[in-house]
């Protein structure tokens, strides 16, 4: 007899995944912000700075990230709350690129704008699966019975 896996399980399956694909695409974010800021910079219309300074706090991100993905496990509470801190940021990120893009007075260059939506787009692709993952990992194993009644 075959046992087809829980809702839990299916959660950690394809959220692992998901939480090491996102710590992969910051962490390349934040090399890419932190080694090419002086030629990426004026092509964003951003300040080399401010890139750097993103740079090392998504690196911050990707190693928090790919930690938890490591560590992600029914058994180990504390990922559940992780996982939905994660999702969290990555929404608000969306949201702080919503604003930059909608702001009247963005210093962003044609090409700027498109790397910043892209990138949102793809982070709350990221966010939205991880808020699933997030409600996966919550679910309880108990299964529905149906009890006849006597009567």
């Amino acid at each position: 007899m075959t046992h087809s896996p829980s809702l839990l399980q299916r959660a950690v399956g394809w959220l692992r995944p998901t939480l090491f694909t996102n710590a992969t695409f910051s962490g390349l974010a934040a090399i890419l912000a932190i080694d090419f800021a002086s030629a990426l910079g004026p092509w964003l219309g951003a300040e080399p700075a401010l890139l750097r300074s993103l740079g090392v706090e998504l690196g911050l991100f990707a190693l928090a990230v790919g930690f938890v993905a490591w560590r992600l496990t029914p058994e180990r509470p504390w990922t559940r709350y992780a996982v939905l801190a994660i999702a969290v940021l990555d929404l608000l990120w969306v949201a702080a690129s919503v604003a930059l893009l909608l702001a009247p007075t963005s210093p962003l260059t044609v090409a700027g704008t498109w790397v910043v939506a892209l990138q949102a787009l793809a982070v709350l692709d990221f966010g939205l699966i991880q808020l699933a993952g997030w409600r996966g990992l919550g679910a309880s194993n108990a299964r529905l019975e149906v009890v006849p009644v006597a009567g």
